[in-house]
C-alpha cells in the first residue's frame, strides 16, 4: 500500500537523524508494546534490517517499538478504510492460517449458524485489526485483550463438548445469541413419565435423560467415514520414555528424512509451543504438530507417532501420547483429511483402542482399519 510506505518513510526520517546523531530515545511503553504487539514487533525488527544497514548503526528496541506503533497504526487505518460493514462479529484467531484454523471456523459456523464469524486471522492480523464491529474474540492461542469490552476466549482447534458449552455460554453472555438452555428440565420429564408409567430405576432414568439431552445439545453425532487421498505414512510406535522436545523430534524425523519438511519446520513448531503454550494439543492426548507451509514444507505429508508413555507437553500438564505431524502445502489440500481425523479423535472407542496398543503392528493395523494410513 503506497500510503503505508509514504507514512512510514516520514517517520523513518526522524528515526534516521536520531540514530545518526546518537540521540537516545527511551520509549516508556516498550514493555507494553512488546507484550501487546509480539508478532508485529518481531516482524518490524526483521523488516528494518535494510534500514540498519543503510544507517550503519544498531537500532535500540526503544526505536523499534516506536516504528512498531507507526507500522501498526498504518495497518489499522487501512483495515478501517477497507471495512464497509459493521455487523456485530466474532473474530476467530489462530497462530497460522492453515486448515486447522479454517476447521475451527467451519465448526463454529456449523454449531452457531446465526453468528457472524470472521477470519481466521493470524495473531499478526489480530494485533493490527480494527475491532469496532467485534463483540468477542475466539482464539486457539493466548492473545492479549486489545479492549476491555471485547473479551478473548481461548479454545482448542478441535473443541470438546465442554468447550462447546463454554463457547455457547460466552456467546450468550455477550448477547451474540439468545439463551440455548432448554426450558425442559429433567425433573419435569420425570414427572410426565411417572404419570404414564412405573419407573423401576428413577436414578438410572434421570442419569440417562441427562446424558441424552447433553449429547443432543452439544455433540452432533457424526459417523466415522473413510479418509481422503491424503494418507499417513512413516508411522511409528515408540515404547521408551521421552520429554516433549525429544518426542517432537522423534515424531517429525521421518518427515525430515523423506525431505517432506526441513529442520526449520521442527524448530518452528517448538518455538510456537514455547511462545504460545500447548495450543497444538487438540484433546484426548493428541497433538497436531503443524506450522505454516512457508516455514519449511517441501511437500504435502502427514504421519502418526504413538508413544506408549505419554509426555508432558511444554510442562503444561497436558499429557500427549499421539503426535500427528502435518506438513501443509496450502490451506485446502489437507482440509478434508482434518475433518475425517476430527471424527476419530472425538470417538471414545477409537481413543480407547489407542490406549491399549502395545506394538507397532497393532498401531499400523488400527490406522489401516481406520483408512488413515
Amino acid at each position: 500500500n503506497s500510503k503505508i510506505v509514504s507514512d512510514l518513510a516520514q517517520h523513518l526520517v526522524t528515526t534516521y537523524y536520531r540514530v545518526a546523531y546518537n540521540i537516545n530515545y527511551k520509549n516508556p511503553l516498550l514493555g507494553q508494546i512488546r507484550s501487546m504487539y509480539q508478532q508485529t514487533f518481531s516482524f518490524t525488527k526483521v523488516s528494518i534490517q535494510p534500514f540498519i544497514k543503510f544507517t550503519n548503526h544498531e537500532i535500540s528496541d526503544d526505536e523499534v517499538s516506536l516504528i512498531t506503533t507507526y507500522f501498526s497504526g498504518a495497518l489499522y487505518n487501512v483495515d478501517l478504510l477497507n471495512r464497509n460493514q459493521h455487523t456485530p462479529s466474532v473474530m476467530v484467531v489462530c497462530s497460522s492460517g492453515i486448515g486447522t484454523s479454517r476447521l475451527l471456523l467451519s465448526n463454529l459456523s456449523s454449531h452457531f449458524p446465526s453468528v457472524n464469524f470472521i477470519g481466521p486471522f493470524s495473531t499478526f492480523q489480530y494485533e493490527n485489526s480494527d475491532l469496532s464491529d467485534v463483540k468477542l474474540v475466539i482464539s486457539s492461542v493466548n492473545v492479549p485483550a486489545k479492549n476491555a469490552d471485547i473479551p478473548v476466549l481461548v479454545v482448542p482447534v478441535i473443541p470438546t463438548p465442554d468447550d462447546w458449552q463454554t463457547i455457547a455460554d460466552s456467546l450468550e453472555r455477550n448477547k451474540i445469541i439468545g439463551s440455548s438452555k432448554s426450558t425442559i428440565t429433567i425433573d419435569s420429564l420425570m414427572d410426565i413419565i411417572a404419570s404414564y408409567a412405573r419407573i423401576e430405576d428413577p436414578n438410572g432414568l434421570q442419569q440417562a435423560l441427562s446424558e441424552y439431552i447433553n449429547q443432543t445439545n452439544f455433540q452432533k453425532a457424526t459417523p466415522l467415514t473413510p479418509s481422503t487421498e491424503l494418507k499417513a505414512r512413516n508411522n511409528q510406535f515408540v515404547s521408551d520414555h521421552h520429554d516433549w522436545l525429544s518426542a517432537i523430534h522423534t515424531s517429525l524425523s521421518p518427515l525430515i528424512k523423506k525431505d517432506i519438511i526441513t529442520q526449520q519446520y521442527e524448530d518452528t513448531i517448538i518455538n510456537l509451543t514455547e511462545a504460545h503454550g500447548p495450543y497444538m494439543a487438540i484433546g484426548n492426548g493428541v497433538m497436531l504438530a503443524h506450522a505454516k507451509p512457508n516455514e519449511g514444507v517441501n511437500g504435502l505429508g502427514v504421519n502418526f507417532t504413538l508413544f506408549k508413555h505419554p509426555f508432558n507437553l511444554a510442562e503444561s500438564g497436558k499429557l500427549i501420547n499421539l503426535v500427528i505431524g502435518l506438513a501443509p502445502i496450502d490451506q485446502h489440500s489437507h482440509f478434508e483429511f482434518l475433518e475425517t481425523l476430527l471424527k476419530f479423535i472425538q470417538n471414545k472407542d477409537w481413543i480407547n483402542q489407542l490406549k491399549v496398543i502395545s506394538s507397532e503392528e497393532e498401531f499400523l493395523q488400527l490406522l489401516m482399519d481406520s483408512k488413515l494410513a
